[in-house]
């Protein structure tokens, strides 16, 4: 694997991963399974915690029912507080076998 293409999907997994980590309770994780994928039209966008500072995750789209009734059902439950976080634009793509969201960079 390049060695680019190795740091920017490790540099893109590290906030993820650290999103995931705050406030236990009021975001649903997703698994590594829930992220497979074989090309890119697999992959959407589905969100990860109760209050708005959620920029969002891709998984595999034959998660998002079940993920979304998750998330509903966690969210009844908790706060949904307000957040003014500005998100980057983004694109759910498939590298590497996993549905990430990397960055939309125009040409």
């Amino acid at each position: 694997m390049n060695r680019f293409l190795a740091a920017t999907i490790l540099i893109l997994l590290g906030p993820v991963q650290s999103a995931l980590a705050l406030e236990p309770g009021s975001v649903l994780r997703v698994s590594e399974s829930q992220r497979y994928c074989a090309s890119s039209k697999q992959c959407t966008l589905v969100y990860t915690r109760c209050d708005s500072c959620d920029c969002g995750v891709a998984i595999n789209e034959s998660f998002v029912a079940a993920h979304n009734a998750n998330l509903e059902a966690l969210c009844a439950h908790h706060d949904t507080g307000r957040c003014e976080k500005i998100c980057p634009l983004a694109k759910p793509m498939c590298v590497v076998g996993l549905c990430i969201m990397l960055p939309h960079v125009s040409l």
